[in-house]
């Protein structure tokens, strides 16, 4: 399950990206990660420092047992690692890395609880990088509410922004094969195609 949320909303981000650093807010789409959408959610920051919880699924409220909209996500995290967690938000909010975590929530008389987090920066529809799309999936039983996690391990990955890459040709078209010339040979280097429309 974690494995199949997280790469669907993934994959939609770098669709939605089309090769530039960030996707913007207004382009999403919840219909095209209608499958993990209970496990998702947006953040917003609000200002240096300060991040909110601007819309959430309902995987999240389960796990702390309440309404999340407008909490700090640094609320799903236990006291010790709020602010190694806040550092990687900083780095989120820059705009140029996708943060992924692994996460183990461990209670005094409850099952511990594993869970995998991903961040992914987007843009406001000013065009400042102020919004992010994440996904929490746990593995295990909740339990009795809140659960808050440790981060058991960070990867961050840098984002690599460029050109979009280009649309596929419909049907089963192929690239056209790149000219070499031949070495010896002599003539013209163009020719003439021609071709035929049809109604």
């Amino acid at each position: 399950m974690s494995d199949r949320c997280l790469k669907q909303v993934l994959d939609y981000w770098e669709t939605l990206r089309a090769g530039r650093a960030a996707p913007m807010r207004s382009e999403l789409d919840p219909r095209r990660i209608e499958d993990a959408l209970e496990y998702t959610f947006i953040l917003e920051r609000a200002g240096p420092g300060t991040t909110r919880i601007r819309i959430a699924g309902m995987h999240l409220c389960d796990l702390m047992g309440m309404e999340t909209r407008g909490m700090s996500p640094a609320s799903l995290l236990e006291p010790a690692d709020r602010g190694r967690f806040g550092a990687l938000l900083d780095r989120l909010f820059a705009g140029r890395e996708i943060i992924e975590l692994d996460l183990v929530a461990r209670a005094q008389g409850r099952m511990s609880l594993s869970a995998r987090m991903i961040l992914l920066p987007m843009r406001s529809d000013l065009g400042e990088m102020t919004r992010a799309l994440g996904c929490l999936v746990t593995d295990g039983i909740i339990g009795a509410p809140p659960r808050r996690f440790a981060i058991a391990r960070q990867r961050i990955t840098r984002i690599v922004s460029g050109a979009p890459a280009p649309h596929a040709a419909p049907g089963f078209a192929e690239p056209a094969p790149r000219f070499t010339p031949t070495e010896g040979k002599t003539g013209p280097h163009l020719r003439l195609v021609y071709m035929r429309e049809e109604d």
